[in-house]
């Protein structure tokens, strides 16, 4: 009875192990394996899906990897160590992800992280912000760039190539200048610039504008001044009004000085 035991024992000892090794071997890939098939234990390790060329489901791991420890948050970091940094994997919500082969093109930041080609568009339209009227010829500018580009007709702008983070100045004469992500771009609203309004002054009669200082003498001659003296015309009725003018007749032209 005690030998029969003691065999159960060692049987029962002996699945369990082998129960542990295959657990451990399901977590582990050689690194004669696919991408794709590591990529499929993961789908069903955290119930997420990876979209990605067939190409890239042959290709071999650097490293043997082990799933057994790993968590979500680690998915990007693991794929891109695995794959000795060939690949690239953008997170589009918590239970998609992108896997996509890194081009010859990408450029490295001093961070170490991937730069690539930017294919994005950006669209806006300007618009006065009290009126909510389009505003044509407004000009909008990458910052740190030569890249600019004005609105039509209907205030629409568009910025090919240019990243969700890039920086947009915004101008036109009479507006107040404004920068905004260009993620952001959309209806944008221009607010009138208070300096315009500032440089003449509106009354009952009309536009009156501010007497600039000259570094030199100014005279004037109101018109009430000139209907006090009956003069044949307006040249001798200004004689003697305006120092430094002299009003000559026509017959003083052939004179001899």
């Amino acid at each position: 009875m005690k030998r029969t035991n003691y065999y159960l024992k060692l049987m029962g000892s002996a699945l369990l192990f082998q129960s542990l090794a295959l657990q451990t071997m399901a977590s582990q890939f050689s690194t004669s394996e696919g991408i794709g098939k590591i990529l499929t234990r993961m789908e069903q390790k955290f119930n997420v899906k990876f979209g990605y060329d067939a190409s890239i489901s042959n290709q071999k791991v650097n490293d043997l990897a082990d799933l057994s420890t790993l968590k979500k948050e680690q998915i990007v970091q693991f794929i891109q160590t695995i794959s000795d940094g060939n690949l690239e994997v953008k997170k589009i919500d918590e239970k998609l992800y992108v896997v996509s082969k890194r081009t010859n093109n990408d450029v490295r930041s001093k961070n170490d992280k991937p730069i690539s080609a930017v294919s994005n568009e950006i669209r806006g339209k300007v618009v006065d912000q009290e009126t909510g009227q389009p505003i044509a010829g407004v000009t909008v500018r990458v910052k740190g760039t030569a890249v600019a580009v004005t609105t039509d007709g209907s205030g629409v702008f568009k910025l090919p190539n240019t990243a969700d983070d890039a920086i947009l100045q915004i101008s036109y004469i009479g507006y107040e200048s404004i920068e905004i992500l260009a993620a952001q771009a959309g209806t944008i609203k221009l607010a009138k610039s208070s300096e315009a309004l500032e440089e003449v002054v509106v009354t009952a009669l009309g536009i009156k504008r501010e007497q600039r200082a000259l570094g030199y003498s100014t005279q004037s001659v109101k018109g009430e001044d000139l209907t006090r003296v009956k003069g044949v015309d307006v040249g001798t009725t200004l004689t003697g009004r305006i120092s430094g003018v002299r009003v000559m007749n026509s017959t003083e032209f052939n004179k001899t000085p």
